[in-house]
């Protein structure tokens, strides 16, 4: 079962790639929270424990640095890509 979950997950991310959806990306987020939440539940107790600070240490963060649910659905990246390649030109220009 569960590793038929996870093909599947990859089978979601191929086609997302192909489509851009953001409701397909919302998806796979959501698909990766659960996958998680059943390996932790069967991780012995020093790995469950370090997972759980790292997963919550991560959501702390996002919500620290303003972001929503898009920055784990990997929405961020794309947008930070381009100001980035913006910024890049914008220096290039003014030499």
């Amino acid at each position: 079962m569960k590793s038929n979950f996870i093909l599947g997950m990859c089978l979601l991310f191929l086609i997302q790639y192909f489509v851009r959806s953001e409701w397909l990306q919302l998806v796979l987020a959501v698909c990766a929270v659960i996958a998680f939440a059943g390996s932790v539940t069967r991780a012995r107790t020093v790995p469950r424990i370090f997972s759980l600070l790292m997963f919550v240490s991560g959501i702390a963060l996002t919500a620290l640095k303003g972001l929503g649910i898009e920055a784990a659905a990997g929405c961020y990246v794309e947008s930070a890509v381009a100001d980035f390649a913006g910024t890049r030109s914008a220096v290039v220009n003014s030499i």
